[in-house]
């Protein structure tokens, strides 16, 4: 029997293939980290533990870099100028990132967005009466749109086109270019933070909206960006249909 075939040396074999893959599954979730999404890199460290692999200092890794990331909000939140829609809604859209991609501190975000809308009352437009005679508050609008940006990010670092349409009226070709581009840039986070606030505008019985955020990507040297989204109401949901 050749020594590659005893069940020593397969053992060897085996583990050193895991090791490669635990490797892998670390450098994965410090990208993640380093992009927010910390729940995703919590499945990367699950996944370095089910593989046998000392998952502790991912976990610590994820647990410290949330933490400082709810304390800056939390400092942000104890200064900022309540006056201003603005910068409400800017927080707002931080948090909700928070809350949607945390691990450790998604109770506390969630009760953090809660104290920001209660902030954002007295800037709600009154409530508009629709052809139907009932009244339907707008107030909702800006966080709303805020969310569909998130739920696009998401999907993007997720690599998955079906939800991407979910929230995105594709035209073929932006389809094609999105398919191609989550081809190019698999396992690539993106962050999208420090929006605008949302410019709703009314014109021939529809409602188009337009926001500018800056999107951050962990795809190799990929710099910083400010993108404005374009945004139509749909029935009672907004979807994008364009940027630029």
């Amino acid at each position: 029997m050749e020594a590659s075939s005893t069940p020593g040396a397969l053992a060897a074999a085996a583990g050193n293939k895991n090791a490669s893959a635990i490797q892998q599954l670390s450098t994965q979730a410090e990208t993640l980290v380093q992009s927010g999404l910390y729940s995703a890199a919590d499945d990367k460290a699950n996944r370095i533990a089910q593989l046998g692999g000392n998952a502790d200092p991912t976990y610590r890794l994820i647990r410290d870099a949330e933490e400082k990331k709810f304390s800056e909000l939390n400092t942000r939140y104890h200064t900022i100028d309540r006056h201003s829609q603005a910068e409400l809604q800017s927080l707002l859209f931080a948090v909700q990132q928070l809350q949607n991609n945390g691990f450790y501190q998604k109770q506390e975000a969630r009760q953090m967005v809660d104290a920001i809308n209660i902030d954002l009352r007295p800037f709600a437009p009154k409530p508009v009466i629709t052809e139907m005679g009932s009244a339907k508050s707008a107030s909702d609008d800006p966080a709303e749109i805020q969310r569909v940006l998130m739920r696009f990010a998401a999907a993007f670092s997720a690599g998955n086109l079906n939800q991407i349409r979910e929230v995105w009226r594709l035209t073929s070709k932006q389809e094609k270019k999105f398919n191609d581009t989550l081809v190019a840039q698999a396992s690539a986070p993106v962050t999208i933070h420090d929006c605008s606030a949302p410019n709703i505008k009314t014109q021939g019985g529809g409602q188009t909206a337009q926001i500018t955020c800056t999107v951050d990507s962990a795809y190799k040297n990929y710099p910083s960006k400010k993108i404005k989204y374009s945004l139509q109401r749909d029935g009672t949901r907004w979807i994008i249909v364009d940027s630029h």
